[in-house]
């Protein structure tokens, strides 16, 4: 799986297998990122396990895409 959040530079993994259906998971080379979706609403976690990582560039992108997808 590859996806792109806003003008950082793009995100490559492996789906997660998780048994919900409302749930995905992509397991990155230096992280692994959660989806959840019910009753409408959804929510995003995020963790980042190498060192390099520059978290205030991360965040504003993780930021920018709900705003433009959610809005």
């Amino acid at each position: 799986m590859r996806y792109t959040l806003g003008d950082s530079a793009p995100v490559e993994g492996v789906v997660d297998p998780v048994l919900f259906p409302s749930f995905l998971g992509v397991r990155t080379s230096d992280g692994l990122y959660r989806f959840v979706g019910r009753g409408g609403a959804v929510g995003v976690g995020h963790h980042i396990f190498a060192d390099d990582v520059d978290r205030t560039a991360g965040e504003q992108a993780w930021q920018s895409w709900l705003n433009r997808v959610f809005a």
